[in-house]
């Protein structure tokens, strides 16, 4: 009894796949593999496909250089610079010291901090009315209560990463 779908006595099938996959023809036999007949057959390379893996390289490479060229940029300013200020201290007697600007560049109150003896507030906590926005113009001053004479005063400006002394002195021994 024989199978419909097996091959012949002494035939072993070969033949019929071979003239299947493409293998012999009228120019002889064929001695590349076609993705056409051969699933097993590398496909020929796609220069669309090239192009766009050279797109994609070339699009990640420039959002990197972006991307650093941005952080750079974005890290502490190389320009910030310290404001040129004059301050004035007076003892008033009974605890209270007052620190007077009396010139300079524009500061704003908030970045203008007052030590003493290492207890620290910004010009705008000191005076009432005061944001830390607001400008301190020449003439402007802070009392300061709880100070004695002999007592350390420092006068900062403070900006991001930037602390600076602007002015420093004892209290009781003038400006």
């Amino acid at each position: 009894m024989t199978d419909a779908g097996a091959p012949a006595d002494g035939d072993d099938g070969d033949a019929d796949d071979e003239r299947a996959a493409g293998s012999a023809g009228p120019d002889g036999p064929a001695s590349a593999r076609s993705p056409a007949t051969d699933p097993r057959a590398p496909e020929p390379a796609n220069p669309r496909r090239r192009l766009v893996v050279v797109g994609v390289v070339v699009l990640m490479l420039a959002a990197s250089v972006g991307g650093i060229a941005w952080a750079v940029t974005q890290t502490g300013s190389t320009d910030a610079t310290v404001p040129t200020t004059s301050f004035d201290h007076s003892y008033e007697g009974d605890g209270r010291t007052t620190l007077t600007y009396t010139g300079g560049d524009s500061v704003l109150a908030g970045n203008i901090v007052v030590e003493v003896d290492g207890d620290r507030a910004t010009w705008a906590a000191l005076r009432f009315g005061v944001g830390d926005d607001d400008i301190i113009t020449t003439g402007d001053s802070v009392v300061l209560v709880g100070v004695e004479p002999g007592d350390d005063l420092t006068v900062r400006y403070v900006a991001g990463d930037l602390d600076a002394v602007l002015a420093n002195g004892t209290v009781g021994n003038g400006g």
